[in-house]
């Protein structure tokens, strides 16, 4: 509806009842002179207004709306990503699908104290997140950033002064991130934490023992390519050079899961993994030079699954029964050895 300037045009007498009194969910696609929601805006106009989904509007600006918990916004411009912060009671928010936006516009996320889930998807000319970001959002559970290629680094500050109630991290396809920052170690609600196809990832924070309640960790070489709204594809072949696992990650000493996938060159795995005393699920997909699992993973006496897949040396050694090495597995009661499933 090319010409739709509102969606409701009426005025209103005082004494009439106005808005849209019982509507709960909203879409909005493809509307490129919307401007606003009604031509009198007021926080009574929405009541009830529970889940909202912007795509290609490009002149809309949001009203103050307090009932909204749930919020996407597709190839939204920095007017419109800036009226978020009027928004306060969003618990969910999801945002992608831009070209152009190199940074957020100040403010945006200020507001937002109770946002408990925040994906950021395909800003692909994104070079920095708010330095205050998980500050301001102080009741954030899950954070997800995927396909913000320009993006260099994470908020370095994270709130110190209290618990933190961030239980959930997963980067993927972020191909400038070059580390983690240091202030990572304070995140001590974390339990997953995904890092896949963020090549120059070079160091992870020295302190990762402080992070107690990390129980899954994924991290990937696997080279994802976005593909539709808010889906990825992905090639089989690893765009990480990783050939070592990092130091750091010995202390996890609370980690039930882990998976490794997708690195060409990593070629052993370190001693120290009979350290992850908690492990219960060991994953290996796609490491097609790993000639071995250390001798350690006897230890290992949590150890409930492993899975060795596309990981051809592994397979020769650890075969079912007649690999040489088979013997160092066999107490694991869940073991599978072979192609991708």
């Amino acid at each position: 509806m090319n010409i739709v300037q509102y969606m409701d045009n009426e005025s209103y007498d005082v004494d009439l009842t106005r808005g849209f009194l019982r509507l709960e969910t909203l879409r909005l696609e493809d509307l490129p002179n919307l401007e606003r929601l009604s031509r009198e805006e007021g926080n009574d106009m929405f009541p009830c207004l529970f889940s909202l989904y912007v795509d290609k509007c490009p002149k809309l600006t949001l009203p103050s709306v307090g009932s909204v918990k749930d919020l996407t916004i597709c190839e939204g411009h920095e007017l419109l990503l800036k009226s978020i912060s009027d928004l306060h009671g969003l618990t969910s928010l999801r945002i992608y699908n831009s070209d152009t936006i190199t940074s957020f516009p100040p403010g945006m996320l200020q507001n937002l104290t109770v946002l408990k889930s925040l994906t950021i998807d395909r800003f692909t000319k994104l070079q920095e997140l708010p330095p205050d970001m998980l500050i301001a959002l102080g009741a954030l559970e899950d954070l997800d950033v995927s396909f913000c290629h320009e993006l260099r680094c994470l908020p370095e500050r994270i709130p110190f002064r209290g618990p933190t109630l961030l239980k959930s991290i997963a980067v993927k396809s972020c191909k400038k991130l070059k580390s983690l920052p240091e202030s990572f170690q304070d995140l001590t609600a974390i339990q997953s934490l995904d890092i896949v196809d963020c090549a120059k990832l070079e160091t992870f924070p020295s302190c990762l023992n402080r992070l107690s309640s990390l129980q899954s960790l994924t991290m990937s070489g696997l080279e994802l390519t976005s593909s539709g709204r808010g889906g990825y594809s992905y090639e089989l072949r690893a765009s990480h050079k990783l050939v070592a696992l990092p130091e750091a990650l010995q202390h996890l000493s609370s980690l039930e899961v882990m998976t490794i996938s997708y690195f060409l060159e990593l070629t052993t795995l370190p001693d120290w993994l009979g350290n992850l005393a908690s492990l219960r699920e060991l994953i290996l997909v796609g490491c097609p030079d790993l000639t071995h699992l250390p001798t350690s993973i006897q230890s290992l006496s949590n150890l409930q699954k492993l899975a060795i897949e596309s990981c051809p040396k592994l397979e020769k050694r650890y075969e079912k029964e007649v690999g040489e090495d088979w013997h160092k597995i066999s107490h694991i009661p869940d073991v599978y050895v072979g192609p991708k499933r």
